[in-house]
């Protein structure tokens, strides 16, 4: 993607001598001029490929230093030379590209002669190259988000007219140097409960799961707004996806690359380049179909991914023992699902299975969807249809349970048919459980009474003797997750990660001011979130290191390369010998390991105090 990125900038021109946003009918745009939108966000002109002589029309962000096409308008139509022009035909009112007298491209529309004479075509701050009407209200009566090439930015949208049956999708290019159509594309997929799949040809390769209400169910990165606000409308003239940006001032965006990756990524202007904070397919449980039908997919199973689902059994244990999944599982031999004191099992934290075939009743509760899939006997499982709010509606699944998946957070319960010897087995081994855990609980609870009375006793006595005022402390061993609503929370005091395991701050801590007396002994703290932008003090810094290596300039501001962005109080001579340095992003030492990119975790503390 990097190369991509480079090879861009060497094929698209750095200077115009036009700075109109707008091509009329006696204002055409040359090869080596350039459109910029109004507000100079966007740039449109024509660029070739490296070790190419065709040329192509493109849209590329402008107040960016890494220029990145989004858009391109000719894409299977390509000039051979530099003799390009791309203008508006005062006869048919199209806006055409052509070589010399041969057109290579055209809107190809059919405008009245009296409209034909008054049409423009204007390039927005979106991005978006519109062809209007000026003397009809200024109507738009083509433009280039309908057509959109392997980017999906702030504005466009995917899905289908169902007026006109038209669709909304991207295409890969054919190679990172090439823009024609590749084979790759991204869309939605309107049957049953509609989801967005990833093609490689007609094949699926991934999908994201159903929308619930606030995000596509299977893509924790696309949580409620976060980065992108996701408008979902399901209405009789379309359905379809549109993202807006919570903060407009980020410049974020979808790409789909030649090697079929689906990537969403943000621009860091500090560091000059685009941050990938996800991709897919990303591991083996994205691929689709990866444990076949009734299967379940689960990355943190150490020997094979692959389960079958309660009531199921692998339908090639010989294929399943050679891990290879993709044949799925049946239902047990004998097992009877029908009227034969059956039930559900459920399945926790997963990803619904394809809802492509899924029956969708908005209108009932999850009970009454549980009645009514156990009336039915052909009625597989069901799940809850959206969890926003008090949740509701139903997917009911009659037939094969396809693609399910464990995911690794904000998954939704799945409710299996099984028959009666299998729910007897499961709610016995249940039982069992609870009991061996009630047991454990009052070992637990004993335990913790005697070790809360030998610490209190012993916390009294050093108190006593060595005169130290009151304090309340709350540490926690061996700490990996916390929850995550901690947008609030502004100060951090006196933490203490010794012989923990935490592996990032919470990308949610966007208020935090002071994070003071870090000490990061004998731990793993791998990310610090991005989103910590008002930190203005990183104070009393701890960490016993001998050698310490400084990279990369996450600390600092681009325009002033010698003023730390925080006040450390640099407490250690490994602190003073690189304080005076301007680039501190990742700091390796010992044991501890410090990485600042945008990863949400959690975080282990002794107090904290909460903005109002």
């Amino acid at each position: 993607m990097f190369l991509q990125h480079l090879l861009l900038f060497l094929m698209i021109p750095l200077s115009s001598s036009s700075t109109t946003d707008t091509i009329t009918n006696d204002q055409p745009l040359r090869d080596g001029e350039l459109l910029l939108s109004k507000q100079s966000k966007f740039a449109l002109g024509f660029f070739n490929p490296q070790n190419s002589t065709l040329h192509y029309v493109g849209v590329w962000y402008n107040t960016i230093s890494e220029q990145t096409v989004v858009w391109v308008l000719n894409r299977d139509h390509p000039v051979n030379d530099t003799s390009g022009v791309l203008s508006i035909d005062t006869t048919s009112g199209n806006l055409l590209l052509h070589q010399g007298n041969t057109h290579v491209w055209s809107t190809n529309l059919s405008i009245s002669s009296v409209n034909a004479i008054s049409t423009v075509a204007q390039l927005l701050d979106t991005g978006n190259l519109v062809l209007m009407i000026q003397n009809d209200d200024k109507r738009v009566v083509w433009q280039g988000f309908d057509y959109p090439t392997d980017n999906l930015i702030p504005h466009m949208k995917m899905g289908l007219d169902r007026r006109t049956g038209f669709k909304w999708f991207i295409t890969s290019w054919k190679s990172q140097t090439h823009p024609g159509s590749g084979t790759n594309s991204y869309g939605l997929n309107t049957s049953g409960s509609p989801q967005m799949f990833l093609y490689q040809g007609s094949q699926r390769l991934w999908r994201t799961g159903p929308w619930n209400g606030q995000r596509f169910s299977g893509v924790p990165a696309l949580k409620y707004r976060f980065i992108f606000d996701t408008i979902f409308l399901n209405s009789q003239y379309e359905i379809s996806i549109l993202l807006t940006m919570v903060n407009e001032s980020v410049i974020a965006r979808m790409m789909l690359d030649p090697n079929g990756y689906f990537q969403l990524s943000t621009w860091h202007e500090s560091q000059g380049k685009w941050f990938s904070f996800y991709t897919a397919p990303a591991n083996m449980c994205d691929r689709y179909g990866r444990c076949g039908p009734n299967g379940n997919c689960d990355d943190r199973r150490a020997e094979f991914e692959c389960t079958c689902l309660a009531g199921f059994e692998p339908k090639s244990p010989r294929d399943w023992f050679l891990k290879d999944g993709s044949a799925g599982c049946l239902r047990k031999e004998g097992a009877k699902v029908c009227g034969s004191r059956e039930g559900f099992v459920k399945v926790e934290r997963v990803m619904p299975p394809d809802t492509s075939a899924a029956r969708v009743n908005m209108n009932i509760s999850l009970e009454a969807c549980r009645e009514e899939c156990l009336k039915d006997c052909s009625c597989s499982g069901y799940a809850t249809a959206n969890v926003s709010g008090s949740g509701g509606g139903c997917f009911s699944w009659h037939g094969d349970l396809m693609d399910t998946r464990v995911l690794p957070e904000g998954g939704q319960d799945l409710y299996v048919r099984v028959d009666a010897i299998t729910l007897a087995e499961i709610q016995k081994r249940s039982k069992g459980f609870l009991a061996k855990k009630g047991m454990m609980a009052v070992l637990v609870v004993g335990a913790a009474v005697l070790m809360v009375l030998l610490v209190s006793t012993f916390l009294f006595l050093k108190k006593k003797m060595k005169g130290e005022e009151d304090t309340e402390k709350f540490n926690l061993m061996k700490v990996e997750w916390l929850p995550r609503p901690l947008s609030k929370l502004s100060d951090i005091t006196g933490l203490n990660l010794s012989e923990n395991q935490i592996m990032a701050l919470p990308a949610t801590i966007s208020g935090l001011r002071a994070l003071t007396k870090l000490d990061v002994h004998s731990n793993q703290l791998i990310n610090l979130s991005d989103s910590i932008g008002k930190l203005v003090n990183l104070a009393d810094q701890k960490s016993p290191c001998k050698q310490v290596k400084v990279t990369a300039g996450f600390f600092w501001e681009p325009d002033q390369p010698h003023q730390p962005r925080f006040e450390l109080k640099p407490i250690h001579p490994f602190a003073r010998k690189y304080w005076e340095s301007n680039k501190l992003e990742k700091i390796e030492c010992g044991y501890n390991r410090v990485m600042l990119v945008t990863v949400g975790a959690e975080i282990g503390f002794e107090s904290v105090k909460s903005s109002s």
